[in-house]
């Protein structure tokens, strides 16, 4: 079974860190810049975990976690 993770970080260089630590069969990752764009994944990927960046252009990570 595949675990969901949605990573929220607008560093391309911490995500591709990130996706080369987590880069195991049992997990799927997706990676969006910015929390307007995870918001519009959530619903259709529904991660299991969420790795986010609280220094986000535009919402912050607090804001995105209040939204969902």
């Amino acid at each position: 079974m595949s675990r969901k993770i949605l990573v929220v970080d607008d560093d391309r260089k911490v995500s591709r860190l990130i996706r080369e630590i987590l880069s195991e069969p049992e997990f799927v990752l997706s990676v969006c810049e910015s929390a307007e764009s995870a918001l519009d994944q959530i619903a259709d990927f529904q991660p299991n975990l969420i790795i986010l960046d609280i220094h986000l252009p535009g919402m912050s990570g607090f804001q995105f976690c209040a939204r969902v």
